[in-house]
C-alpha cells in the first residue's frame, strides 16, 4: 500500500502512463513470485477491498488503474470499487486518460535459426501524449516466453533497438497487422506465467523481474490491438504439432544424412530422438530450430538430471549433438555469418557438458543401469521394468534407513544416502543398514542379501513376478522381502 501512495502525488506520478507503469510493477511482484492465476486473482481482490476500505488519496487512482490493467478476473471488481469512491475522492488530472490509448504500427522479426522473435508495438494516448512501445524478445527455446519484455517511452530509441537486435539476430524487420502482433505478445505472456524463466535463470533474475513488471500494461495493450471483437488465440503448444510419427520421421531424416554416417552403434542412433523429445516436451521448442540455446538447455539441464543411462553415454552424446546442429543449420540453409555464433555457443556448451554430466545433479537412476546393454537402455519398454525391479531391491537414497557405514577397508565413513547401487558392496551395505534399522536378526542377513542380489539380477526369472503378486495383494516392501528371505534354505 505504501508504494501506491505515490499515485496521489502528481509530481511523482505526472501522467496516466506513469500510473499504469507503477501499478503494473506492483502486480508484477506477485507474478514474479510465481503466484498462480487463480491465487493471483484472489489476492488482487483482497488488495482491492483493502484499498477501497482505506479510502486514502491514492485509493481512487489505484482502483481506476487496476480496472484497466489488472489481471484477468479483477478488472470489473476494481471498477465497481472505484465507482463507490468516485464521489468522495479528488482525482488526479490524468485519471480519465488511463488506458485511453491508440495503436500505432507493429513490427515483427524472426531470425533464420528460428529461435528468436522480436516484436515491437507502438502506442500513444488519445490526446497524442506519451508515445510508447511494448518491446519484447521472445525465446523460442523456452516455450516462447519473453526473454525481454519492457515498456519503452522513447520511440526513436525503441525503433533503433529493434533494428540493432534484428541485425544481430540476422532477422528482417517487417510491419505486421495489429492482430498478428497481439496474438504473438499474448501467447508469450501466457507462456511466461505458465512456465516461468528458463532453467539457467531463476525468478530473481533481472530480465524476468522486468518482464513481470511490464506484463500488466503489455497485456492490456495487446488486447487493445485485437480490437473489441477480437479474441486471443487458444493456447497452441508446439509439441501438439509433433506426434510420435513426425518425431520418428525427423530422427530418421537425420540418421540417413551424411552427418550421421559415423554413428553406427545403437546408443548413438538413439540420441537424435532424445534431443527431439527433450526439445518438444521439456523446452516447448520446435526441434528443427537451429538453436544453440535449446541444445544447451537440453545438454546442461534436461539430460543430466533425467536420463537413466550408463556413465559411458557421456562420451556418446556430444558428437551426435554437434552433428545434429550442423544438420539443422544445413536444413535451414544458414549462411556462414549466421553459423559462426551458433558454433561458438555450441562448443562452449560441449566443453561444459562432461562436468555437468558427471556432476551432483545427475539422475540417481543412472546408478541402476550401469551394467545394462544398449538394447535395454535404448528401449523404454524394456528399461522401465528393470528400473522398477531394481529400485524395489535397492531403494533410492531418500527411501533408505538413515545411518553411516565404513564399507570396504580403508574407506572413509559414508552416509547411507551416498552409497552407490551400481557397486555390489554398497548394495549389500544398503541392505544390511535397512535390516539393522528394522532390528532383523543378523543370522538372517545372508538370506536378505541373497534375495536383493537375485532381484537386482532378475535371476531366477520367477522371483520378481512373485514379489509383484505380493505387492499387488497389499503387502509392504518389507513384508515381501521377509517372505522371500524365509523361502531361502540356509
Amino acid at each position: 500500500m505504501q508504494n501506491l501512495a505515490a499515485l496521489a502525488d502528481v509530481a511523482a506520478v505526472p501522467s496516466a502512463y506513469d500510473a499504469e507503469a507503477l501499478v503494473s510493477v506492483l502486480v508484477g511482484y506477485l507474478i514474479q513470485a510465481g503466484t498462480p492465476g487463480p491465487s493471483l486473482a484472489r489476492m488482487m481482490l483482497d488488495v482491492i477491498d483493502e484499498v477501497r476500505r482505506r479510502d486514502a488519496d491514492y485509493s481512487y487512482p489505484a482502483l481506476r488503474a487496476l480496472a484497466v490493467i489488472g489481471p484477468p478476473g479483477v478488472t470489473e471488481y476494481a471498477a465497481g470499487a472505484a465507482d463507490r469512491l468516485a464521489a468522495r475522492d479528488a482525482a488526479p488530472p490524468w485519471i480519465a486518460s488511463i488506458g485511453d490509448v491508440t495503436a500505432g504500427t507493429c513490427h515483427l522479426a524472426t531470425n533464420a535459426a528460428g529461435d528468436t522473435t522480436l516484436v515491437s508495438c507502438e502506442f500513444a494516448y488519445a490526446d497524442g501524449s506519451k508515445p510508447h512501445a511494448v518491446w519484447a524478445v521472445l525465446d523460442a527455446a523456452w516455450h516462447g516466453v519473453p526473454a525481454i519484455l519492457m515498456l519503452a517511452d522513447d520511440l526513436p530509441e525503441a525503433r533503433a533497438r529493434l533494428a540493432d537486435n534484428a541485425k544481430i539476430a540476422g532477422a528482417e524487420v517487417r510491419e505486421v497487422p495489429a492482430a498478428e502482433a497481439a496474438r504473438v505478445v499474448l501467447a508469450a505472456i501466457e507462456a511466461l506465467i505458465l512456465h516461468g524463466p528458463p532453467p539457467e535463470r531463476d525468478r530473481k533474475d533481472d530480465s524476468f523481474a522486468m518482464a513481470c513488471s511490464s506484463l500488466s500494461v503489455a497485456r492490456h495493450r495487446a488486447e487493445l490491438l485485437l480490437g473489441p471483437d477480437g479474441k486471443p488465440a487458444a493456447r497452441d503448444p508446439v509439441e501438439d504439432h509433433w506426434p510420435a510419427v513426425a518425431r520418428d520421421q525427423l530422427a530418421e531424416e537425420f540418421l540417413a544424412s551424411p552427418h550421421a554416417r559415423e554413428f553406427a552403434d545403437l546408443a548413438s542412433r538413439t540420441v537424435p530422438r532424445l534431443l527431439i523429445s527433450r526439445s518438444l516436451d521439456t523446452l516447448g521448442c520446435d526441434p528443427t530450430a537451429a538453436s544453440p540455446a535449446a541444445l544447451g538447455r537440453i545438454l546442461l539441464y534436461a539430460v543430466p538430471s533425467t536420463l537413466a543411462a550408463p556413465d559411458r553415454y557421456g562420451d556418446l552424446i556430444p558428437p551426435v549433438a554437434r552433428a545434429w546442429m550442423e544438420w539443422l543449420m544445413d536444413r535451414r540453409a544458414l549462411d556462414k555469418p549466421a553459423r559462426r555464433p551458433i558454433r561458438r555457443q555450441l562448443e562452449a556448451t560441449l566443453r561444459r557438458f562432461p562436468a555437468v554430466w558427471n556432476g551432483p545433479l545427475q539422475s540417481p537412476m543412472r546408478r541402476y543401469v550401469q551394467d545394462l546393454p544398449d538394447e535395454v537402455i535404448c528401449d523404454g519398454a524394456k528399461l522401465v521394468p528393470v528400473l522398477e525391479r531394481r529400485e524395489f531391491a535397492v531403494p533410492g537414497s531418500s527411501d533408505r534407513a538413515s545411518g553411516t557405514v565404513a564399507g570396504k577397508p580403508g574407506r572413509r565413513v559414508r552416509d547411507v544416502t551416498t552409497l552407490d547401487p551400481a557397486d555390489p558392496v554398497d548394495r549389500q551395505l544398503i541392505t544390511v543398514n535397512d535390516l539393522s534399522a528394522r532390528m532383523i536378526s543378523r543370522h538372517s542377513f545372508g538370506n536378505y542379501v541373497t534375495v536383493v542380489e537375485q532381484l537386482w539380477a532378475g535371476d531366477p526369472d520367477e522371483l520378481w513376478p512373485a514379489a509383484k503378486r505380493m505387492l499387488g495383494a497389499g503387502l509392504s516392501r518389507e513384508a515381501v522381502l521377509d517372505r522371500l528371505a524365509r523361502a531361502i534354505t540356509p
